[in-house]
């Protein structure tokens, strides 16, 4: 059984719906959020789930009837605190983090979920500690929503819907200038997408963990093999000379040098 998490929707009612369109789409089984819907309009953009839905008040609810009223229809939600039975899993739900990690080492709820601070943070105390960040994605660019596994408690944080929309968008914009221009405007932004920067690739990103050495005796390929990438001459070495293929043709012959070529290839001159 799965539960979706989300919080701090600040009226981003067009990342509320990707919201609910992924928790439709994962199956969930209730959806908690952990405040700061603001309007009740925001409230009504959940509407579309297929299950209820869990609440409690943050700081910037101001309209809380109206917000109350929305909820009637949705499921229910609570001032300070929710606890609520789903499964076999205790749940208490806050929106401040002040008590979290308090309630968290109590041991009396399997998961203690809070938000408010706009920021991801899961951890392990006697309880599961879970914020999912801003699904409105206005403080840190980043909407992001929680996805959990009550069975074994696993957990997935689903990250940057709305950064990953608008690389998309602004990807799509050479080709598409107009439609691409649309989309932009329907992800709440009031500026020209045509003034916005071309999109930054991240290094890490694309860069693979582990690289192929190609193994030579003599410039002959005798093997190949995965290591970590910036991997040390010493280390390779050693890796590449316990080969039984480049034992066997180096034999009893001496290795006069070794060859190394980062990430690339080790190269026994015998």
């Amino acid at each position: 059984m799965k539960i979706g998490v989300f919080s701090d929707s600040h009226d981003n009612v067009n990342m509320i719906k990707e919201a609910v369109d992924l928790f439709n789409a994962e199956g969930v089984e209730l959806v908690i959020h952990a405040g700061d819907f603001i309007a009740p309009f925001a409230v009504a953009a959940m509407s579309g789930l297929n299950c209820k839905v869990i609440g409690v008040f943050g700081n910037n609810d101001g309209e809380r009837i109206g917000v109350a009223k929305r909820f009637e229809s949705l499921g229910e939600v609570h001032n300070n605190l929710a606890e609520v039975v789903v499964g076999n899993r205790r749940v208490c739900v806050m929106h401040y983090p002040e008590f979290a990690e308090a309630i968290a080492k109590s041991g009396e709820y399997d998961i203690v979920i809070y938000g408010h601070t706009h920021q991801v943070d899961v951890r392990q105390e006697k309880s599961l500690i879970l914020n999912p960040g801003e699904v409105g994605g206005w403080v840190t660019g980043k909407s992001t929503v929680a996805i959990v596994d009550l069975d074994n408690l696993e957990h997935d944080i689903s990250w940057a819907i709305r950064e990953s929309l608008e690389t998309l968008v602004r990807l799509l914009s050479p080709m598409t200038p107009h439609l691409a221009e649309d989309m932009w405007q329907k992800l709440g932004h009031k500026t020209l997408l045509t003034n916005m920067d071309w999109p930054n690739a991240e290094e890490k990103l694309i860069t693979d963990d582990k690289v192929t050495l190609a193994i030579q005796v003599g410039g002959k390929l005798r093997g190949t093999i995965n290591v970590e990438a910036g991997i040390n001459k010493k280390s390779a070495e050693e890796l590449a000379h316990s080969m039984p293929n480049v034992q066997a043709s180096i034999g009893k012959r001496k290795v006069r040098k070794v060859i190394f070529v980062p990430d690339k290839l080790v190269n026994f001159v015998v």
